[in-house]
């Protein structure tokens, strides 16, 4: 009887926390270890840096060096799915001298520009990709002066297109509660049949 509740037991929780949305922050495949940064022409000097998480945030900070080019923050997708972040865009620059977004396979769309700034992180944005695409952020500057375009990344997610993610779900504070509330009632039934043999 108890290896019959302890089943039951484990079928509630996992049934819990698999009903609950997918969520991940730069984990698994797509880890930040696993991107490669980029500026092109190397004298752009942009750069890149993250605030610890969960969730985790990215910034690709475009280049202020008086040379034009691109800061890219790139990676190989491993299969079928959808991309999808938070994102903002910020610049001191004047005009749309810098620019914010992202590049598949070579073809950049942009999200923000200095003349159409989105504060951190208010924006979303949603990119359908298969296997072998070459996805990156992007943080670009026409001229290379008066300040640096940064964008910002957050809420990243990956959900391969059978709707299994292909990487780390993070389970969030409901989800967690589920779980616990579910072990509590596991638990309050084994020790009522327990009682009730022994009566």
């Amino acid at each position: 009887m108890g290896k019959k509740l302890a089943c039951i037991l484990l079928a509630i929780v996992a049934s819990a926390i698999g009903s609950s949305p997918v969520r991940a922050d730069f984990t698994g495949d797509y880890a930040i270890a696993n991107w490669t940064f980029s500026n092109n022409p190397a004298g752009t000097a942009g750069s890149f840096n993250t605030v610890p998480g969960p969730p985790i945030q990215l910034f690709v900070v475009g280049g202020n060096a008086g040379i034009a080019g691109d800061s890219d923050f790139t990676i190989t997708v491993v299969e079928d799915g959808e991309i999808s972040f938070d994102w903002g865009y910020e610049s001191i620059d004047i005009e749309d001298f810098d620019l914010g977004g992202y590049v598949l396979n070579g073809t950049f769309t942009q999200l923000a520009g200095t003349d159409s700034q989105v504060p951190f992180f208010n924006g979303t944005a949603t990119v359908p990709v298969v296997a072998g695409d070459i996805f990156a952020f992007r943080s670009l500057t026409t001229d290379g002066l008066f300040g640096n375009g940064t964008l910002g990344i957050t809420d990243f997610n990956f959900v391969g297109a059978g709707a299994e993610p292909s990487i780390l779900e993070i389970p969030t504070l409901n989800e967690l509660g589920l779980t616990a509330l579910a072990l509590l009632l596991g638990l309050g039934a084994m020790l009522k049949i327990r009682r009730r043999a022994v009566s």
